[in-house]
């Protein structure tokens, strides 16, 4: 099935999916209604690991870290200083 979940995250009251396929998406109402959430997040990454710091949620891809602190409605690279874009397990600290 093409709309199988790949990733779950929760942050700030919100729970987000991601499909390959489709790209992420965000719930308000604990996964009964979905809105689309991938605006600047290519369908076409994997999503290895997320993070998130009140509002803003991270998550790493084979093209690098992405975050977003609107709930997905846009997704900003934060690839300054990497060497390796394939980035994987990702922690905050403090």
């Amino acid at each position: 099935d093409d709309r199988v979940s790949e990733a779950l995250a929760y942050c700030d009251n919100a729970l987000f999916t991601y499909t390959s396929y489709f790209g992420m998406y965000v719930s308000f109402d604990e996964g009964i209604n979905w809105t689309y959430a991938s605006n600047g997040l290519s369908a076409d990454n994997y999503i290895r690991d997320f993070v998130n710091y009140g509002a803003h949620l991270f998550v790493t891809t084979q093209h690098g870290i992405y975050f977003t602190s609107d709930y997905g409605g846009h997704w900003s690279l934060l690839n300054d200083g990497l060497k390796n874009l394939d980035t994987g397990p990702i922690k905050i600290l403090n």
